[in-house]
Formats: C-alpha cells, structure tokens, sequence
C-alpha cells in the first residue's frame, strides 16, 4: 500500500500540470551550476523560510532522504560542532542530506553534518522595512505597546516607542545594532552567525566586522533568495539545484486580511534603517547577488519559467483549497496572529483525499520535525526502534508521510 501511495502522489502531481510539461518543459537541460547532492537552508525569521522549509521537507520526504534534526524539536537554535553527537543519526552506511530547522549558522556544525563539497547552502533575507513591520507586528509588539501607551498613536508612533524603549542599549560599535532585548533589529544577520562570528572582534569598527562577515557569507553560501522575489527566488534555486519546477511548488496558505495603516514618516524610515545597518547591508549585497544568478541563466529563460511556475502554482493551489467557503483564521485568541488578522483556506476534498502534496505542504510546519523525528528512530525509516507518544496532530502528519514514502 505505501508503494501505491507513493506512486499516486508522484502520478497526480505529474497529471495536475501535465497540460503545462507537455508544451513547456520545466527541468534545466544544462544548469550553469554543477548540481550538488544534499541542501543546507538557513531558515530566517519572518522572511517566508517555513513556506521554503516545507517544499524542502516534501522533497525529501519523498526522495527518503536523511534530515539534520534532535529528536523532537522544532529548532537548534546556537549549536556548536559538539551538537552533532545529540542529532538523529542517519540510516546505516549513509549520510545527512538536508537541514532545514531553525538554527543559527555556525559554520563548525554545518560542515561536519553537511559537507561544502557536497552540499548547497542557502537562505533568505528581506527589505529590511518591510521585514521589520512585519516582525513588530507578529511578536505582538504593536498590540502591546497601543495598549500600553494609549490607542490614539498610530504605528509610527509605535515603531519610536519601540526604539526608544526595547531597543536603547544598542550600541552601534562596540557590539553592533544587535541586542536581545530590540529582537526585531537585524534579524537576519543574528541568524546568519552574526554574535558568534564577531565575538572576538572587539577592536574593529561596525564596518570592518560587517565586511569580514559579508565575505564569510559570500563564501559560505551557494545562494541566497529573496522574500520580496520569492517566486522568482524559487526558478533560479530550482535551476542551481536541477530541480523541476514541481519540486519547489507551494501552497500560500495564508492571507493576511487588511489592516491599519503601517505607514511610516520619512524620519522614522531613516532611524530604523540606520539601526537596521547589518540586515540592510546584507540585503543589498545578495540582491545585488541575486541579479547576477539571473543574468548567467538568462532574465529570458528566467521570465518565461516565472510565468510557467506562476501559472502552475496557481492552478495548483486552486485544486487544493475550497475558496468558495472563504478564508477562516487561523488563531483568533492567539497574539502571534494579529487577533484574528491572519486567515487560511480549508482544504478542497481533493487535497484531503486525492493529492497528498496538498496535505502535506498545509501542514503547521512545526509538527514536522516530531513527525520525522518518529519516523527516522523507527525501524521504518532506519535501524533503531524506538515509540514515542504524540499528539492527535503529529499523528495526522505522520501519516501523511508514511502513505508518501515506500518504506523498504
């Protein structure tokens, strides 16, 4: 029954857009890159990296691939190259193939778990204004501080409020604009290594440690996508990877319904991009980057696959979702979803029941990690044999995965 299952998925995938492959190939021929076995995804904070981290999961959910992951936990958070003894390790006589949790980048750890010579290591990062309303918004930021100062302020109000209070102990040189207290500040950089890296840096200036870490990245890291070009981001990886365009399919499964005004002066703009110094650095110069991947494919090649893969996906999630009943929220009482702001579609019965690509990538995210956790420390998945309790829920993904993969 797996071996059928997985058979279906593969077939219904292939049959959803066969109209599309018939006519418009979707594989690179000749990717300019050489193609390398295993993937490294730095997840970022609020950039669209679990949207990202989900199609990775799919991928090697169906490929039985080995994941970098401690039994039951959704992130690593800072590691070093001792945390390799507390992962999961993979099945006999192979190796790790993808991580793709939440884990500060430290490149001791990652190259002991994942090779460079054999692995792709990328990420994500964002406009740095746009990252920042986002993330103020989502951690309850701007519900708190209207409450706390009064609903008369509007949101540049808030975002003043903000720097002045949480974020006053940044110190510009000494530690850089980063600070645990101000989390929404520099983001990016902080998951990207940034503490760890520049420990030792004391007696250098913000701009010296920033062009020793910039080089670092460069060096380390194969590509780096863009959340305000996440479509676009998707054609160049699948072309670097010598993926299909199937392969990096999504579900946007969340919509965002609209809400007050997050303008903001002139001024204000100004004062967080200054604070923001790290994350905008590192955004320019991989947008800068990103062009560069676009022009060696060719923005030809690239525009018209934009098309195909917009047009797929579409259709895609139509088949998935039942848009007629219209979005419900996804947590009214939770403070993490903007009191109710943030919707989702229902599953249509042919994403329940006929594709499990549908099922599978609607899924929360952070039940995966406790599914495949179950799954690798089974004698399904690989030699140990060992029973965990888990939720209603984890179970639900856990058998999604096991009707996706054929287990030998």
């Amino acid at each position: 029954m797996n071996r059928l299952a997985f058979t279906f998925l593969s077939v219904s995938l292939t049959l959803v857009f066969m109209a599309y492959k018939s006519s418009n190939p979707t594989k690179s021929s000749t990717p300019y890159v050489t193609p390398k076995p295993n993937l490294l995804f730095l997840k970022t904070h609020k950039t669209g990296s679990s949207t990202l981290g989900s199609i990775f999961y799919l991928y090697g959910v169906k490929r039985r691939l080995n994941f970098v992951l401690p039994p039951y936990t959704n992130t690593m958070k800072d590691v070093d190259a001792e945390f390799v003894e507390t992962l999961i390790p993979p099945r006999s006589g192979q190796t790790w193939n993808i991580q793709t949790q939440h884990c500060r980048f430290n490149p001791d750890f990652q190259h002991r778990v994942l090779p460079k010579a054999t692995t792709f290591y990328t990420s994500i990062t964002r406009s740095p204004v746009g990252h920042f309303k986002s993330s103020f918004s989502f951690y309850g930021h701007e519900e708190r501080l209207r409450s706390l100062h009064g609903p008369t302020y509007n949101f540049d109000d808030l975002v003043n409020f903000y720097l002045d209070e949480a974020c006053s102990s940044l110190n510009m040189e000494s530690t850089g604009p980063v600070s645990e207290g101000c989390l929404e500040i520099n983001t990016i950089a902080r998951d990207l290594g940034w503490t760890r890296f520049t420990e030792d840096m004391g007696h250098l200036t913000l701009q010296q440690k920033l062009d020793a870490f910039m080089g670092m990245l460069d060096e380390e890291l194969d590509f780096v996508m863009i959340t305000d070009r996440m479509d676009e981001s998707l054609v160049v990886l699948k072309n670097l990877l010598g993926w299909d365009l199937l392969d990096v399919l999504y579900l946007n499964k969340k919509v965002t319904e609209k809400r007050a005004s997050s303008d903001m002066t002139l001024q204000t703009t100004e004062r967080l991009l200054k604070v923001m110094e790290l994350d905008r650095q590192i955004f320019d110069f991989f947008s800068q980057q990103f062009d560069d991947h676009v022009a060696r494919i060719g923005k030809g090649n690239v525009a018209v696959e934009l098309d195909q893969f917009q047009t797929m996906r579409e259709s895609f999630e139509n088949s998935c979702f039942d848009k007629n009943e219209g979005p419900k929220p996804v947590c009214v009482d939770c403070p993490n979803d903007n009191l109710g702001r943030t919707v989702t579609w229902e599953l249509s019965q042919y994403g329940r029941t006929d594709n499990l690509a549908c099922a599978f990538l609607h899924t929360d995210f952070r039940l995966y990690p406790r599914a495949m956790s179950d799954l690798m420390l089974s004698r399904e998945y690989s030699d140990a044999a060992f029973k965990y309790l888990l939720t209603s829920e984890d179970r639900d993904i856990k058998d999604i995965i096991q009707r996706m993969v054929y287990f030998v």
